[in-house]
């Protein structure tokens, strides 16, 4: 008789474990799907607001797949739904496990104005029927002098999107946009230099990468709120070091920054 009630305690306990709650956790607010966390959730217009997040108790079917969905809604101070996406999470989980990482995002363009606006994220299990929901308050500044929704990859088109750094003898590819320059001319002059520090924070490089923007062509000044600006890194050896990005304004007389830990291992 206590054989049977101790088997039917061990059934009951491994029955809960199979049928986990689904849960969303680590919620990070970052700059990219494989950038560093953002402390600060204050954005420019033409930003990124980009969250990650682990999805934990999801059901999987008798092939190992999951069949989940997130939906992505932003909403003004009132709670008007200004924007609205749905984001799949479809197949294998080939590591196995119940769990798998989210993302939820949001492409700031000009018609957000200052203000604080909320990031409301809700996934759906659909083999469970159930549902797990976060919210995120956010803060879009005025139009400034700002570094914008930076990118890195490991091809020049920006599609295998990589973290900052890689292997001994990868080539990495970074983009970054910039808000807010002086246009009032009909001319542009913007100025992008790239360093990078050893973990001493001196700098490497005996002449910073220079880059620059110029134009007087009032046509394409007047159409032009972001400028983009392109660079690659070839990282020829391993260690912990710190890619920094100054961009300046010479019309406007403004300079902003933006530094990165960048970190690269042997193969």
């Amino acid at each position: 008789m206590r054989h049977l009630c101790l088997t039917a305690v061990l059934l009951l306990l491994s029955t809960t474990a199979a049928q986990a709650k689904l849960e969303i956790e680590n919620i990070q607010s970052t700059y990219g799907p494989l950038l560093p966390e953002r402390k600060e959730l204050e954005f420019f217009p033409n930003d990124l607001i980009f969250f990650r997040y682990l999805v934990t108790g999801a059901k999987v079917d008798e092939r190992g797949q999951v069949d989940a969905e997130a939906v992505v809604k932003f909403l003004d101070e009132k709670g008007k739904e200004l924007n609205k996406s749905t984001i799949p999470f479809k197949g294998p989980l080939s590591l196995g496990g119940n769990s798998f990482a989210g993302a939820a995002y949001v492409v700031l363009n000009d018609q957000y104005l200052n203000g604080t606006y909320t990031v409301n994220v809700t996934v759906t299990d659909n083999l469970a029927s159930e549902k797990a929901t976060f919210t995120r308050e956010v803060r879009i500044r005025p139009v400034d002098f700002a570094i914008v929704h930076p990118r890195f990859s490991y091809d020049a088109d920006g599609k295998a999107q990589a973290p900052i750094g890689g292997l001994v003898n990868q080539t990495l590819y970074f983009r970054l946009g910039i808000v807010g320059f002086n246009r009032g001319q009909d001319r542009v002059d913007i100025l992008s230099s790239v360093q990078i520090l050893d973990e001493k924070g001196k700098e490497l490089l005996p002449k910073p990468l220079e880059t620059n923007i110029k134009s007087e062509d009032p046509k394409v000044v007047k159409a032009t709120n972001v400028a983009t600006f392109n660079g690659s890194l070839h990282l020829h050896r391993a260690g912990d070091f710190t890619l920094r990005v100054t961009v300046t304004d010479r019309l406007g007389q403004k300079t902003t920054k933006i530094e990165f830990p960048l970190r690269v291992t042997a193969p």
